[in-house]
This record gives structure tokens, sequence and C-alpha cells, in this order.
């Protein structure tokens, strides 16, 4: 995900749980939230793409980290499915 995508031209939920107002700005009791879920293991956990400025670059930031976070994860689970059930030990991670 190095391509950065116009603010105002995309959408993505807001971290499970936690509603965001009409003034788009960062909100710290909803980045804590979001950071929170993150830590639990919800890589679903999105901050609000609208925010612009600083407080956009955060939530672009931290929406960047969870999707790594999340592509890993799928790929340690097809290495974990390939190398240790299939015997495919050849195999590397992406």
């Amino acid at each position: 995900m190095s391509k950065v995508m116009n603010r105002t031209s995309r959408s993505a939920p807001a971290a499970r749980g936690v509603a965001y107002g009409d003034d788009a700005t960062l909100d710290k009791r909803q980045l804590l939230s979001a950071l929170t879920a993150l830590r639990n293991g919800d890589l679903s956990a999105r901050l609000p793409a609208d925010w612009v400025g600083t407080d956009g670059k955060i939530a672009d930031t931290f929406n960047e980290i969870v999707a790594l976070n999340a592509s890993q994860a799928s790929e340690l689970k097809r290495l974990s499915r390939l190398v240790g059930k299939e015997g495919k030990l050849g195999q590397r991670m992406a």
C-alpha cells in the first residue's frame, strides 16, 4: 500500500464500536479504540479516511499499518499450511 489515496474519494469504516462526528478531526478516544482493537488482533480496525491534514496522515498511516499486518498474517497462514502441513520446505514468505 505504498500509494496514498485521496482521502475525499474513499471511505473506510471507523474502528469497531466508535462513531465519529462531522468535524472530521482526530478523536483521542477513537484513536485509542482503534489501537486497542489492533492490539487485540482485530485487523479490521480502521480510522476514518476523511480526516485531513496531520490528522489525516495519522489515520492513513494507521490504516496502512493495519493493512500490512493483515497481509503478513495472511502470508504466514499460507506458509504455515504449505510448510507445516504439506511439507513444502522450499516455500518462502513473499
